[in-house]
């Protein structure tokens, strides 16, 4: 575990840290690949890198939940485009 009040953790984390200056970083230290990979300004390329060393491993987003009624209104206006009328049984 990093220490987030060491400057190099800062520097890894700063949205403003030059994309080669974190590349030098993930370069010479390993233990801030998480750090890097949750920068907006680390690039595709060197998140690619990481997860290749298995620094750091795939995030994948959380679905967006839908609601049942959320898509209801979509589907009765279907419907009636159509000119079904609820309830009716096709």
């Amino acid at each position: 575990m990093t220490d987030s009040t060491l400057p190099l953790h800062r520097e890894a984390a700063d949205p403003a840290t030059p994309q080669i200056r974190l590349a030098e970083i993930a370069a010479a230290h390993h233990e801030l690949h998480p750090v890097i990979a949750g920068n907006p300004s680390c690039y595709p390329a060197l998140i690619e890198w990481m997860l290749q060393l298995g620094t750091i491993t795939p995030v994948m987003p959380a679905p967006a939940e839908v609601t049942p009624t959320a898509a209801v209104p979509c589907v009765a206006a279907t419907f009636e485009a159509a000119g079904a009328t609820p309830g009716h049984r096709w």
